[in-house]
C-alpha cells in the first residue's frame, strides 16, 4: 500500500517492501516586523510566512528493502538539488528540495548495510 511519495521515493508498505515516514515533523513560522514608536509601544507588521520545513526519519531494514539502493536513492535526489511535491498520507504538502540527509547505520555485515535509519530534511519551494 502506498502512503506517500516525494519525486521518485515512494513511502510504501507491504509484506515485501516496507519504505516508511516515521516522526513527521513540520515547521511554519509567522514573520513580522517591529517598528519603534516615539513615547509608545512598538508595532508589529505582518511580513507573511516563511517557507516551510519538513524532517521525518525512514528505517531501513535489508529484510524488506534494499538498503544500499535506497541510500543511494537518497543521495542522488539530494545532489540533483530537484524539487518535487511531497504527499503523506494522501495530503499534499506542497513542492520541495531536499535539504539534507543524515544516516545512521545501525547494523552492518562484513561488505553492507543491513540497517540504517535516515532523517531527510526539507524546505518548501515557490
Amino acid at each position: 500500500m502506498q502512503v506517500g511519495s516525494f519525486g521518485p521515493l515512494v513511502f510504501r508498505s507491504s509484506a515485501s517492501d516496507v519504505f516508511t515516514p516515521v516522526d513527521l515533523r513540520r515547521r511554519r513560522v509567522a514573520q513580522f516586523a517591529e517598528h519603534p514608536v516615539v513615547d509608545g509601544l512598538a508595532r508589529l507588521q505582518h511580513l507573511g510566512t516563511s517557507l516551510a520545513e519538513v524532517s521525518f526519519k525512514v528505517q531501513l531494514d535489508h529484510t524488506f528493502t534494499d538498503v544500499e539502493a535506497k541510500l543511494i536513492e537518497i543521495d542522488a535526489l539530494l545532489d540533483s538539488g530537484e524539487h518535487h511535491a511531497l504527499v503523506i498520507a494522501g495530503r499534499r504538502l506542497g513542492r520541495f528540495v531536499l535539504t539534507e540527509s543524515n544516516e545512521v547505520a545501525k547494523k552492518m555485515s562484513a561488505s553492507k548495510v543491513l540497517w540504517a535509519e535516515v532523517e531527510l530534511k526539507l524546505k518548501e519551494y515557490n
